[in-house]
């Protein structure tokens, strides 16, 4: 293995600026793409050229001497990303594949890593990747590209180049079909989507999907969740992940200042799509057990709107909505999953529900002045507390498997502590994670 990056291998600057010199790339490339027989290295499987700024004119050099060689080295990943590459770049990239085609070697080459080089011009220019998908389907050895940061947005593009080429695993630089596809903290932007998302749908093997902390907004989530549901466009879904995190995004809306909504024309501002796809992803794939939507400014009509679509659906058993704004009427809607009148039936899995940090006794309202005033309001958690504790203590049937229930750092009064008490003490299942030691007696209660 041989690392060489972030080396200024062509003189130039880290901003691109600077006299093109290729001599050094042309000697590196001279050594591990030889053209005699006699001077092959067969123990170098790994090549890191990232963040040297090759440009075009490396490009072509790379490509040439990559063409030219007489002798397959040993050579199985390739790494130029962040090279600064280009349509004109890709395209030499390319050429330097045909050439080698044609000398009939068979290429070892199964991992090549094309990501941050503005191939696409921004998403304007899709010549290079329409020509590299082309001779993509020639080397069947190459299973794993990553094509990330480079403002692929072309779905039918991206559909052909998976269809075309079987022994495609991945656009987004997971090799060997890992059991999970982490995008955490990957800082996801918009031209990213697309190829998210049919990496997403034509995976076959991954058990967990880790979106986290890419500050993806409404749309975004809402155009990447399309990979698990049917009628996407892309010709696939996925159907075999369980677990989904979406940490700390903005599926439900903008980001929030210290707990407080943001409001706009008096009312608080909550983004619809982001939680439509979620609850069409519920509706639609029974396969996710897991579902993490931590810190996603998801308000009171987001919550009602995934409660709508937990009642139809009987697969998933672990939801975290915690540091989000569910307020008093959110922990209401969830009474419909659970008690004797609950509209779901007997075979309703969610046993672990976290709705910590959600503001449950606060209700917000707009004042003349422009402030925020918080009213106390501990209706919502009475009612989803009774729908906890009264048919148990009635002596009737309960409908709900309900193991788990965190409401800690809610700032609870005694009232909605009084609430929760009962639910503990008259359900002997559910187990409540608070922030206070319930420590007062209540009499007979």
């Amino acid at each position: 293995s041989l690392s060489l990056s972030d080396n200024l291998i062509c003189d130039v600057n880290e901003q691109g600026f600077g006299v093109i010199d290729v001599s050094g790339l042309e000697a590196i490339c001279q050594v591990v793409f030889p053209q005699h027989s006699e001077n092959c290295n067969s123990t170098l499987t790994s090549l890191n050229l990232s963040k040297n700024s090759l440009g075009s004119e490396g490009a072509a050099t790379l490509a040439e001497i990559y063409s030219l060689r007489s002798c397959i080295p040993g050579l199985c990943q390739l790494d130029i990303s962040y090279a600064r590459l280009g349509v004109d770049g890709m395209n030499f990239i390319v050429e330097g594949f045909e050439a080698l085609l044609k000398t009939g070697l068979d290429e070892k080459l199964n991992d090549l890593n094309l990501s941050g080089n503005n191939i696409t011009n921004n998403g304007i220019d899709y010549t290079a990747v329409e020509a590299f998908t082309d001779v993509l389907y020639e080397i069947p050895n190459l299973t794993c590209i990553n094509l990330l940061a480079n403002s692929i947005e072309d779905t039918p593009l991206l559909i052909e180049m998976f269809q075309k080429c079987e022994n495609l695993q991945s656009v987004c630089g997971f090799n060997n079909m890992p059991d999970s596809l982490n995008f955490a903290g990957m800082e996801l932007f918009v031209g990213d989507v697309a190829l998210v998302c049919a990496e997403i749908a034509y995976n076959t093997t991954a058990k967990q999907v880790d979106l986290s902390n890419n500050l993806l907004d409404a749309d975004a989530t809402a155009r990447l969740l399309r990979a698990f549901t049917p009628d996407n466009g892309l010709n696939c879904h996925n159907s075999v992940v369980e677990t989904l995190i979406l940490t700390n995004n903005q599926c439900g809306g903008p980001p929030y200042d210290k707990g407080a909504p943001v409001f706009d024309d008096g009312k608080p501002v909550e983004h619809t799509a982001g939680v439509l796809a979620i609850a069409e992803l519920l509706y639609y794939n029974p396969n996710i057990k897991s579902l993490s939507l931590a810190q996603n400014g998801i308000g009171p009509y987001g919550v009602r709107t995934i409660v709508s679509a937990l009642i139809r659906n009987k697969s998933l058993a672990m939801l975290d909505l915690s540091g989000n704004l569910a307020g008093p009427d959110g922990v209401a809607d969830f009474s419909q999953l659970f008690g004797e009148t609950s509209l779901m039936d007997m075979s309703n899995s969610l046993v672990a529900l976290n709705l910590s940090s959600n503001m449950l006794y606060h209700r917000f309202e707009m004042m003349r002045q422009g402030d925020v005033e918080a009213h106390l309001d501990e209706s919502g958690i009475e009612e989803f507390c009774e729908s906890l504790w009264k048919p148990y203590k009635d002596g009737k049937r309960m409908s709900n498997p309900l193991l788990v229930l965190d409401v800690q750092w809610n700032g609870l009064s005694d009232r909605a502590m009084f609430a929760l008490s009962k639910a503990a003490v008259y359900n002997p299942n559910v187990q409540i994670i608070t922030d206070l030691t319930l420590t007062t007696t209540f009499g007979d209660e």
